[in-house]
């Protein structure tokens, strides 16, 4: 009676291992779960990748902002550049020429005084 006993518990276990697994199960909990988890992660992970994406096309549209940005700057620096090189430039010829005419005035002005030195009386 022991044999048949331990027969029938053994063909028991077998029928229960062989039967598809019941909804119930913690087997089937833990699978369904592990799906969840996956389609969420996979959910983060595309979320991840449309934001880094759209960081990626606004990082450009700024490079490109930036890009004109430092041109329009530099054309107009040069511009102005030009302009006061110009300015200097006239201000340095406008200040050679009064000094070349102070000089003239000053050597006018020595002989005029040897002039005034010569026609005292003595």
């Amino acid at each position: 009676m022991a044999s048949q006993t331990k027969e029938k518990r053994s063909s028991r276990r077998f029928e229960q291992s062989e039967r598809a697994p019941s909804i119930g199960s913690p087997h089937i909990i833990t699978r369904e779960q592990e799906k969840d988890q996956l389609v969420h992660l996979n959910d983060r992970l595309a979320a991840y990748i449309d934001k880094v994406r759209s960081l990626e096309l606004e990082n450009n549209r700024l490079q490109l902002q930036i890009s004109s940005i430092e041109e329009t700057v530099n054309s107009e620096r040069s511009n102005i550049r030009e302009v006061y090189e110009k300015e200097l430039e006239d201000a340095r010829r406008l200040l050679d020429e009064t000094a070349g005419e102070k000089a003239r005035l000053q050597i006018e002005a020595g002989k005029y005084r040897a002039e005034v030195d010569d026609l005292k009386p003595r």
